[in-house]
């Protein structure tokens, strides 16, 4: 994948993320994660999964990668390498 295209992409969903959390109403019994371990949420379309991932993240004051895996740019290459390579991308601007 393109890194340019890929830093894109990276700028337009940190957007979207910082436009979310200006409309988001805090919910309660957000689920935690203790220490590295990681939080799968799985369910139905349109019921809530990323708002729920979005609102946990922003209790923990943790840094995050929000990417949607149905953006087109990601059909490109969805492998490891693909993964690795927006992983790549994030940690040279993010930092790690």
């Amino acid at each position: 994948m393109d890194r340019g295209r890929l830093k894109a992409s990276l700028d337009d969903w940190r957007a979207w993320h910082a436009r979310a959390l200006e409309r988001m109403r805090p919910r309660a019994g957000i689920p935690a994660t203790p220490g590295t371990q990681a939080l799968a949420l799985v369910g139905l379309g349109r019921s809530g999964k990323t708002w729920l991932a979005v609102e946990a993240a922003r209790r923990t004051g943790l840094r995050t990668l929000h990417f949607n895996f149905e953006d087109p740019l990601f059909y490109e290459d969805p492998s490891v390498a693909g993964l690795d390579a927006l992983l790549s991308v994030h940690v040279e601007f993010e930092g790690a």
